[in-house]
């Protein structure tokens, strides 16, 4: 007959009383804590009993072994005297984890897995934790996450060596790390919830003014003979397009509509989750038809840049070839800014340039948003490349070199 088994809890007893089918739990006298047995019996729940406004109400603190029993039983007093003040908690649970480097680790697999974030964005996060994160912080432990450490470790660090937009932007996903495992009761406090960025750093971030300006796109461009072939169409479709950079190394050909002389982006491959349609120009359809006519020689892909395995060139390569034709001058957003500031410089309304962009739009914004919105888009593109076409030597708009 299955029945509870009053006995002192240790790792030992719950071992060894996983073999007796019978026995579903065991309780401790000393503390009145509770394990259940799972179905397997290879693991088990534990369960602490509490006491408010006259109803009994049992409450998951913790997976063991995961969590060892001494662990839990030290925790008990405070999650009691928890429960005591927060009387309407509905659930309280012990973390598993000891340092920062285990929770950013189960914030950045659970990231990479989650559909609902785009693939510019799963990239980002993973990025951030691997490179930044997890060597600066990862060993740091959990009780010791204080304004003081998260500055001298991290912050400051940080700022030293890099732009104020890019050091927000690492903190920004350790504090939403955070955030979810304490939503998600992995952890008990949330010592980030109040630590907002500007509690390290006063300074305002101005946006970085733009490297590459109208007057010098003929020079900036000289090496763009110089690439190879089959790469020479990636800065020249962010030149056209104001596209970023991680969305244009990710093309696939069966987004473009020949017919209606359109390339779709689909929206979870944007940084903001929102459907691109870029109009296609007669310059823009050359080049491309160019482009696959040339990446024929190297193997059909689905990719208008194929990398390894199977999957488009990553930003890292795409950057280098950015590095390459600038020679570090500029960098691939400078291209997206240049654009926006000849749209502007046309004349071309300024809904008109944020859906060129891909920005995504204030709700006032998007009540002007109409059915003529694309041929509006499409004329803007056209007047734009029929300027770049009389700036630019020809001979860059080749795909190869002249023989």
């Amino acid at each position: 007959m299955a029945h509870t088994l009053s006995v002192p809890l240790s790792d030992t007893l719950v071992r060894r009383y996983s073999a007796d089918i019978d026995i579903k739990r065991l309780r401790d006298p000393r503390n009145g804590l509770l394990l259940s047995y799972h179905q397997n019996r290879n693991r088990g729940t534990y369960h602490i009993r509490h006491y408010h406004q006259g109803q009994d109400r049992w409450y998951k603190i913790g997976i063991w072994p995961d969590l060892p029993v001494k662990v839990v039983s030290e925790k008990l007093p405070e999650l009691r005297i928890k429960l005591a003040i927060d009387k309407g908690l509905d659930s309280i649970q012990i973390s598993a984890w000891k340092t920062v480097g285990e929770l950013l680790t189960w914030y950045r697999d659970r990231c990479a897995t989650n559909s609902k974030l785009s693939e510019p964005r799963r990239t980002g996060i993973v990025s951030a934790i691997n490179a930044q994160l997890l060597p600066r912080v990862g060993d740091l432990l959990l009780s010791d996450v204080t304004h003081k450490r998260i500055d001298t470790d991290l912050i400051w660090p940080l700022q030293a060596s890099y732009e104020l937009s890019y050091v927000r932007s690492i903190y920004s996903v350790m504090r939403t790390a955070f955030s979810q495992a304490a939503r998600l009761n992995q952890i008990q406090s949330n010592p980030l919830s109040e630590l907002v960025f500007s509690a390290f750093i006063q300074a305002k971030i101005q946006p970085k003014p733009a490297a590459l300006k109208v007057q010098d796109l003929p020079g900036a461009l000289e090496r763009l003979p110089e690439l190879p072939a089959r790469r020479r169409l990636l800065p020249l479709l962010m030149l056209l397009h104001g596209t970023r950079i991680t969305e244009t190394a990710s093309l696939r050909w069966d987004w473009i509509d020949w017919n209606a002389a359109e390339m779709e982006i689909p929206a979870s491959m944007t940084k903001n989750r929102q459907e691109h349609s870029i109009p296609l120009t007669p310059l823009a359809q050359h080049l491309l038809r160019e482009h696959k006519r040339v990446q024929r020689r190297y193997g059909q892909s689905v990719w208008l840049f194929p990398g390894s395995s199977g999957r488009p060139i990553d930003k890292n390569v795409a950057n280098d070839l950015f590095k390459q034709l600038s020679d570090g001058a500029w960098t691939s957003h400078d291209l997206r800014k240049l654009a926006r500031t000849r749209w502007v410089d046309m004349g071309v309304d300024y809904i008109v340039g944020e859906q060129l962009l891909n920005h995504k739009l204030k709700n006032l914004d998007a009540v002007y948003i109409h059915t003529s919105m694309q041929a509006q888009k499409r004329a803007a593109l056209e007047q734009y490349h029929t300027w770049l076409q009389a700036i630019v030597p020809r001979e860059w708009f080749a795909i190869e070199k002249p023989k």
